[in-house]
Protein backbone atom coordinates (compact mmCIF):
# COMPACT_ATOMS: atom_id res chain seq x y z
CA UNK A 1 0.00 0.00 0.00
CA UNK A 2 1.06 3.61 -0.49
CA UNK A 3 -0.38 7.09 -0.56
CA UNK A 4 -1.24 6.49 -4.22
CA UNK A 5 -3.98 4.14 -3.09
CA UNK A 6 -5.89 7.21 -1.84
CA UNK A 7 -5.90 9.07 -5.19
CA UNK A 8 -9.68 9.14 -5.50
CA UNK A 9 -10.12 10.42 -1.94
CA UNK A 10 -7.37 12.98 -2.50
CA UNK A 11 -9.13 14.33 -5.58
CA UNK A 12 -12.23 14.92 -3.45
CA UNK A 13 -10.32 16.40 -0.49
CA UNK A 14 -7.79 18.57 -2.27
CA UNK A 15 -7.97 22.34 -2.25
CA UNK A 16 -7.41 24.27 -5.52
CA UNK A 17 -3.89 25.38 -4.52
CA UNK A 18 -2.78 21.88 -3.47
CA UNK A 19 -1.15 19.19 -5.56
CA UNK A 20 -2.23 15.57 -5.29
CA UNK A 21 1.35 14.33 -5.46
CA UNK A 22 2.19 16.38 -2.37
CA UNK A 23 -0.62 14.78 -0.38
CA UNK A 24 0.44 11.34 -1.58
CA UNK A 25 3.98 12.02 -0.36
CA UNK A 26 2.76 13.36 3.00
CA UNK A 27 0.74 10.18 3.57
CA UNK A 28 3.76 8.03 2.68
CA UNK A 29 6.16 9.94 4.94
CA UNK A 30 3.80 9.89 7.91
CA UNK A 31 2.96 6.19 7.45
CA UNK A 32 6.65 5.31 7.18
CA UNK A 33 7.43 7.33 10.31
CA UNK A 34 4.69 5.51 12.24
CA UNK A 35 6.01 2.13 11.08
CA UNK A 36 9.57 3.16 11.88
CA UNK A 37 8.67 3.38 15.57
CA UNK A 38 7.88 -0.34 15.43
CA UNK A 39 10.90 -1.12 13.28
CA UNK A 40 8.70 -2.66 10.61
CA UNK A 41 7.53 -1.76 7.10
CA UNK A 42 4.45 0.44 6.89
CA UNK A 43 1.20 -1.49 7.02
CA UNK A 44 -2.20 -0.59 5.59
CA UNK A 45 -3.27 0.67 9.03
CA UNK A 46 -0.37 3.18 9.03
CA UNK A 47 -1.45 4.56 5.66
CA UNK A 48 -5.09 4.73 6.67
CA UNK A 49 -4.28 6.49 9.95
CA UNK A 50 -2.06 8.96 8.09
CA UNK A 51 -4.76 9.67 5.50
CA UNK A 52 -7.24 10.30 8.31
CA UNK A 53 -4.86 12.63 10.18
CA UNK A 54 -4.30 14.60 6.96
CA UNK A 55 -8.07 14.74 6.29
CA UNK A 56 -7.99 12.65 3.15
CA UNK A 57 -10.20 9.94 4.65
CA UNK A 58 -13.28 10.95 6.58
CA UNK A 59 -13.57 10.07 10.24
CA UNK A 60 -16.39 11.45 12.38
CA UNK A 61 -14.04 11.86 15.36
CA UNK A 62 -12.44 14.90 13.70
CA UNK A 63 -14.04 18.20 14.78
CA UNK A 64 -14.92 20.83 12.17
CA UNK A 65 -12.08 23.15 13.23
CA UNK A 66 -9.53 20.39 12.70
CA UNK A 67 -10.93 19.65 9.22
CA UNK A 68 -10.88 23.37 8.37
CA UNK A 69 -7.29 23.87 9.56
CA UNK A 70 -5.72 20.78 7.97
CA UNK A 71 -5.62 22.13 4.38
CA UNK A 72 -3.67 25.13 5.73
CA UNK A 73 -1.26 22.76 7.43
CA UNK A 74 -0.86 20.70 4.26
CA UNK A 75 -0.07 23.87 2.30
CA UNK A 76 2.84 24.59 4.63
CA UNK A 77 4.48 21.62 2.93
CA UNK A 78 3.61 22.51 -0.67
CA UNK A 79 6.23 20.94 -2.93
CA UNK A 80 7.04 18.00 -0.64
CA UNK A 81 6.74 15.56 -3.54
CA UNK A 82 9.64 17.15 -5.43
CA UNK A 83 11.64 19.09 -2.84
CA UNK A 84 13.82 17.15 -0.39
CA UNK A 85 14.11 20.18 1.92
CA UNK A 86 10.32 20.42 2.27
CA UNK A 87 10.14 16.69 2.94
CA UNK A 88 12.85 17.08 5.56
CA UNK A 89 10.89 19.89 7.20
CA UNK A 90 7.77 17.71 7.26
CA UNK A 91 9.71 14.81 8.80
CA UNK A 92 11.02 17.13 11.52
CA UNK A 93 7.53 18.50 12.17
CA UNK A 94 6.07 15.07 12.82
CA UNK A 95 5.73 15.04 16.58
CA UNK A 96 6.51 11.91 18.57
CA UNK A 97 2.91 11.51 19.71
CA UNK A 98 1.75 11.50 16.09
CA UNK A 99 3.81 8.43 15.25
CA UNK A 100 3.16 6.59 18.52
CA UNK A 101 -0.50 7.40 19.20
CA UNK A 102 -3.03 4.78 18.14
CA UNK A 103 -6.11 6.90 18.86
CA UNK A 104 -7.07 9.33 16.12
CA UNK A 105 -9.32 11.06 18.67
CA UNK A 106 -6.35 11.95 20.88
CA UNK A 107 -4.38 13.30 17.92
CA UNK A 108 -7.17 15.55 16.66
CA UNK A 109 -7.91 16.87 20.17
CA UNK A 110 -4.70 18.87 19.82
CA UNK A 111 -5.77 20.62 16.64
CA UNK A 112 -4.36 20.42 13.13
CA UNK A 113 -1.31 22.63 13.63
CA UNK A 114 -0.52 21.30 17.08
CA UNK A 115 -0.84 17.66 15.99
CA UNK A 116 2.23 18.26 13.84
CA UNK A 117 4.00 20.33 16.49
CA UNK A 118 3.87 23.42 14.27
CA UNK A 119 2.71 26.05 16.77
CA UNK A 120 5.69 25.42 19.01
CA UNK A 121 8.08 25.75 16.08
CA UNK A 122 6.56 29.04 14.95
CA UNK A 123 5.62 27.67 11.54
CA UNK A 124 1.93 28.49 11.91
CA UNK A 125 0.50 31.93 12.39
CA UNK A 126 -2.96 33.19 13.25
CA UNK A 127 -3.31 34.53 9.69
CA UNK A 128 -2.70 31.18 8.02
Amino acid sequence: MSGKDFRIQIIHAIQPEERAKDLIRMIDVLAEARAGVRGKPAAAADYQFSAKVLCILFDPVKPNLYREEMPKVRLLFHGIATDAEVEDRFRRAIAVHLVEEQSLGRVVEMGAFESLGLESEGLATADE
